[in-house]
């Protein structure tokens, strides 16, 4: 006789291996899931370098030279009495800010909305950030919290370079990409002098050897070892668990000049190296201390970081490459062979 009512159901055992087995596929899918975002996260951060490194080439053809490294951290940008940002050896600040034109950056660059003159102008530009100048695998694309101005010098109405008198508390529009300082030496203990630099310092310390011209501007034909064979900036170490904060090497931020914000050693004493978290007393991947970026170059990426080179490609370097091919690669005029399959 037929059941009235009756109708199938899962028992608890299975109801129980199905759980299991939907637990076991997404064990599996998220690890793959978290590949392509950070896949995605690392093209975007390419594309980042590939956009400073065109705007690198066409400062050189809008005005017959590289950016400068700027002279120090604590200068404000240079506003000219007219109100456009000096140019060339006149400006104090740093590569960062001497690109905005050339990456759809030209308002921040002016100061636009200012109400006042140079120091103003130059609190705008500081305070702004610059969504190229954030890789998305270490944070999102916004300025260090207000604090007060520790800036010592800015430009007046006139031109006239003055000690900075009322202080304004703003935010700081920070990055994650440095120039590379490079080095000639071939030794562990490599990181003193600069003289093969493609994005040079501007200031007294600016080196004047006989196989180099007097000055600070950088243009391709001092790149003697080839554009292929040279980088020019790169993504920068932090201590990531600081990221927010205002960190020894990410506090300025992407306008200052020849500071640890915005250059950083491609040299043997301070080989790349992942970004890491905690103090001095831990050590990242690479068996290095954290404490800061060290003047290291490194990223949040799994096993290497990007690099923009002079000719305006993009190349991920492994922290298994080894360091003095790093070193030559920072190096513009060392005469040496670079083989990144080392």
């Amino acid at each position: 006789m037929k059941r009235v009512g009756w109708r199938a159901a899962f028992t608890l055992v299975e109801l129980l291996v199905v759980i299991a087995i939907i637990g076991i596929l997404v064990a599996l899918l998220l690890p793959a899931v978290q590949a392509a975002r950070e896949a995605a996260r690392r093209m975007s951060c390419q594309n980042n370098l590939k956009q400073i490194g065109l705007a690198f080439h066409t400062h050189h053809d809008a005005l017959k030279h590289f950016p400068h490294g700027g002279k120090a951290w604590w200068f404000h940008v240079n506003y000219a009495g007219g109100g456009a940002p000096y140019s060339n050896e006149k400006q104090t600040v740093g590569w960062g800010f001497q690109i905005l034109p050339f990456m759809e950056g030209q308002n921040v660059y002016d100061g636009s909305g200012a109400a006042g003159g140079g120091y103003d102008r130059s609190v705008v530009s500081i305070s702004t950030p610059i969504p190229t100048f954030y890789c998305p695998s270490k944070r999102p694309a916004r300025a260090n919290p207000s604090i007060a101005d520790w800036y010592r010098v800015y430009t007046d109405a006139n031109g006239v370079e003055q000690n900075v008198g009322t202080r304004k508390t703003y935010p700081h529009g920070v990055t994650d990409y440095a120039a590379a300082q490079g080095r000639n030496l071939n030794s562990a203990g490599d990181c003193t002098g600069s003289e093969g630099v493609v994005v040079r310092m501007n200031g007294p310390d600016t080196p004047a050897t006989p196989d180099q011209r007097t000055g600070v501007m950088m243009d391709f034909a001092e790149i003697t070892d080839g554009t292929s064979n040279t980088f020019v900036v790169g993504e920068k170490r932090l201590r990531v668990d600081m990221i927010g904060q205002y960190q020894t090497d990410d506090n300025e931020g992407y306008t200052c000049g020849w500071d640890h914000d915005v250059i950083r050693q491609a040299c043997w004493q301070w080989a790349p190296s992942p970004d890491c978290v905690g103090d001095d007393t831990r050590l990242d991947s690479r068996g290095v201390p954290c404490g800061y970026g060290q003047h290291r170059f490194g990223s949040s990426h799994p096993q290497g970081f990007n690099i923009a080179m002079a000719d305006g490609s993009v190349r991920y370097i492994t922290y298994m490459t080894d360091v003095e091919i790093f070193r030559r690669l920072g190096n513009r005029r060392d005469k040496l062979p670079v083989n990144l399959n080392n």
